[in-house]
């Protein structure tokens, strides 16, 4: 009998013992984890790229320092660190635009790109007087909607990109 409780005693001073020191020793100890981490692989996955012809148009005056920088973004580019936020239009109904658009936010951190898609009318006449950030279309959609780049005022940039889409 007097061996039980001793072997008992003992039990119960250890696992005092665990509770006190070992508990908080596992909760901030950094084990080695198999696998990849967070720095050196991507987050999320990148949306599939479109295939077909887009119009990217960049408005300067909002952008008077950083339009080249967002070209070569836009035409892939190496981007340099940017410290600007940038809004884009989609029209409604342009899916391959909004595919596009998806991409390219997906690529950039967090909140740096917001996406919004319009009536496509509203769009057009934005664009031609000018008063977009950037917007995204394909070319299909800019055809339908009369835009083209005669019709875009001198203080936007227009890119004319050729995406070949991922099998």
């Amino acid at each position: 009998m007097k061996l039980i409780t001793r072997i008992l005693h003992i039990a119960a001073d250890l696992l005092i013992i665990f509770a006190l020191a070992g508990i908080p020793v596992l909760m901030y100890c950094d084990l080695p984890v198999k696998g990849y981490d967070a720095v050196s692989s991507a987050s999320i996955e990148l949306p599939d790229s479109p295939s077909g012809e887009f119009l990217i148009i960049i408005n300067r005056d909002l952008h008077e320092d950083t339009a080249e920088d967002w070209k070569d973004f836009f035409e892939g580019d190496y981007l340099k660190v940017i410290f600007e936020d940038i809004n884009c239009l989609v029209p409604d109904g342009d899916v391959t635009g909004l595919e596009l658009a998806n991409r390219y936010m997906a690529i950039l951190p967090e909140n740096q790109m917001r996406v919004s898609s319009d009536d496509a009318v509203l769009i057009a006449s934005k664009l031609e007087a000018g008063y977009v950030d950037i917007a995204i279309l394909s070319a299909d959609m800019a055809d339908a909607l009369g835009i083209s780049t005669e019709s875009i005022p001198d203080n936007m940039l227009v890119i004319k990109i050729l995406e070949e889409g991922e099998d």
